[in-house]
């Protein structure tokens, strides 16, 4: 291994421990000398790195903030005439994937409001999660329920599931989606999928009154 090469695994494991810091502490708490117990190296380590604290929270801000999802897997398995069905799929497909990104969710909210780099990202609302509910409703309900509503729709769906996965993300282990977890998410997500469905029910039977 090349210098280059540890210099560049040393930097993605303080961010990876930073994260974690971060995330449990929130920024205020956090220390550089809990970053580096977690990383298992010294302050000094990280401040070659990094200039100052702000500086690796941003970073950490930066390099983790990206949401990736394979919109094509989901769309395959959804049947356009089952609304109850196909929402529900996305709902655990969702709900899996902010429960994998637990740690910069977290981030996100707590620290949000203080950080302008952080509050124009509004990543505790994905907009590809946002994006892709917005056009499910618009195919399957193509010119019934207007552009505005079907995004408040899709924000209250998203919101939904953000709030199940950060309640019952209490456990250490934030990467492990255990049995228990899954189930209990399970039985949540039905909940809020009605409650959308039903929502949407009554933008239809607006629609087919008017």
């Amino acid at each position: 291994m090349t210098n280059k090469d540890s210099t560049a695994g040393t930097h993605e494991r303080i961010l990876q421990g930073a994260l974690e810091v971060f995330s449990q502490k929130g920024y205020s708490a956090a220390t550089i000398k809990d970053i580096g117990s977690t990383v298992g190296c010294n302050p000094v380590t990280i401040f070659r790195h990094f200039t100052d604290k702000e500086s690796l929270f941003l970073e950490v801000v930066e390099h983790y903030h990206r949401i990736v999802f394979d919109e094509e897997s989901i769309l395959s398995k959804l049947s356009y005439t089952n609304i109850h069905s196909d929402l529900t799929l996305i709902a655990n497909r969702f709900f899996d994937i902010l429960f994998q990104n637990i740690d910069i969710l977290r981030i996100f909210i707590n620290d949000g409001p203080y950080f302008e780099q952080i509050v124009n990202r509004v990543w505790y609302l994905p907009s590809p999660f946002k994006s892709f509910v917005v056009d499910y409703i618009d195919t399957i309900y193509p010119n019934v329920i207007s552009p505005l509503d079907a995004s408040l729709i899709s924000e209250m769906f998203i919101s939904y599931i953000t709030r199940t996965c950060l309640r019952i993300n209490v456990h250490e282990g934030v990467d492990k989606l255990s049995r228990k977890v899954a189930i209990e998410a399970k039985a949540t997500m039905a909940i809020s999928v009605d409650m959308i469905v039903n929502t949407i029910m009554i933008h239809v039977s607006k629609r087919d009154i008017g």
